[in-house]
C-alpha cells in the first residue's frame, strides 16, 4: 500500500511503518469505549444547558457559550472515536449558536434543544456513520428546523 501526503512521492510503506499504523489504530479503538463514557459526561452537560437556556432567558448567553463549548468539543471527539454523526451534528450546534447568539428566541431554544435530542439518539443507539439514509434524514430534519426558525 502507497501513501502520499501531498508533498511526497508515493512509496510503499515499510513493515516498521505499517505496525506502528497498526498500533496507533488498536489504541484509538481501545479508547472508543472511553469516548462513549466522556460522550455521555458532554451530552449530561448539554441537556443541562438546554434547559437552563429555556427557563433563565436572562442568562441566555452564558448557556449559550457552554452549549457551543460542549458541542464544539463533541465536533472535534466524534469522527476520531469513530463517531462521524456526532461530528456533523456538533457542527450544526455550533454553527447554529454562532448564527443566533445574540438574537435567540425561543424557536431558537426548540432548534438548541433538537440539536440535544439528535445527540442523544445518535450516541444511545450508537448511530456512527453519517452516509445511512437513518442518518442523512436526521440531518435534513434538523437543518430543516434551524431553516424554519431563521437561521
Amino acid at each position: 500500500m502507497a501513501e502520499s501526503d501531498g508533498n511526497t512521492p508515493e512509496r510503499p510503506l515499510t513493515d516498521e511503518e505499517r505496525q506502528a499504523i497498526a498500533r496507533a489504530e488498536a489504541v484509538v479503538a481501545g479508547l472508543t469505549g472511553q469516548y462513549l463514557a466522556a460522550a455521555a459526561v458532554d451530552l449530561a452537560g448539554l441537556k443541562d444547558a438546554a434547559g437552563r437556556l429555556a427557563a433563565d432567558p436572562a442568562g441566555r448567553a452564558s448557556h449559550l457559550d457552554r452549549l457551543f463549548r460542549i458541542g464544539h468539543d463533541m465536533k472535534g471527539q466524534g469522527a476520531t472515536f469513530g463517531y462521524p454523526l456526532v461530528t456533523a451534528i456538533g457542527n450544526r450546534l455550533c454553527r447554529f449558536i454562532e448564527k443566533r447568539r445574540e438574537t435567540l428566541d425561543d424557536a431558537g431554544v426548540a432548534v438548541v434543544r433538537r440539536h440535544v435530542e439528535a445527540l442523544d439518539r445518535v450516541l444511545g443507539e450508537r448511530m456512527q456513520a453519517v452516509d445511512t439514509p437513518e442518518a442523512e434524514a436526521l440531518l435534513v430534519s434538523l437543518d430543516e428546523v434551524a431553516a424554519a426558525a431563521g437561521s
